[in-house]
């Protein structure tokens, strides 16, 4: 799969992005640490105005942002399609950076909002079970939309 451009009006962290993060394990110490790593890739988006998004199969560079919505054989999973991810190091898989899009401003490009820090089974189940159950998948999804108050019944203003 060929990687793709999607260009970004700015780069912003959810109001309660450390209350979030915080609830899935990254206290007060784990989360400054990561944003280390988080604060250059913000300042290259900003800069930049534009991300990569890449798929399942192509070679990812780091602040790469993958789609949440598809699984190792590119099958939908409808329940994360406004979800987007990005490892804070290529090489490993935890934490993740979980973000979304924001249309904020009519005929402009998209916010890219920084919802929380994540690990990967905490986002996607354990490993072998992990975007193959559904069921599984949605009530993760439900608590995830819960804890950070992002719903898919957000109107198409982007009003919550």
């Amino acid at each position: 799969m060929a990687i793709q451009r999607k260009n970004i009006s700015a780069v912003e962290f959810r109001k309660n992005f450390l209350t979030n993060s915080r609830a899935y394990g990254f206290n007060d110490r784990k989360v400054k640490l990561p944003y280390y790593d988080i604060f250059p890739l913000v300042l290259k988006w900003r800069k930049d105005k534009f991300i990569e998004i890449y798929q399942f199969g192509d070679k990812p560079k780091h602040g790469m942002v993958k789609p949440s919505h598809r699984d190792n054989n590119s099958k939908l999973v409808s329940c994360y399609e406004e979800y987007f991810h990005v490892r804070l190091k290529i090489e490993q898989c935890d934490p993740l950076i979980l973000i979304t899009f924001e249309d904020v401003i009519k005929e402009e490009p998209p916010w890219l909002v920084i919802e929380t820090l994540i690990n990967h089974d905490q986002f996607f189940g354990r490993i072998g079970t992990s975007k193959k159950t559904h069921k599984l998948l949605n009530n993760i999804r439900t608590a995830l939309a819960h804890r950070i108050n992002y719903s898919r019944s957000k109107d198409k203003n982007g009003n919550n």
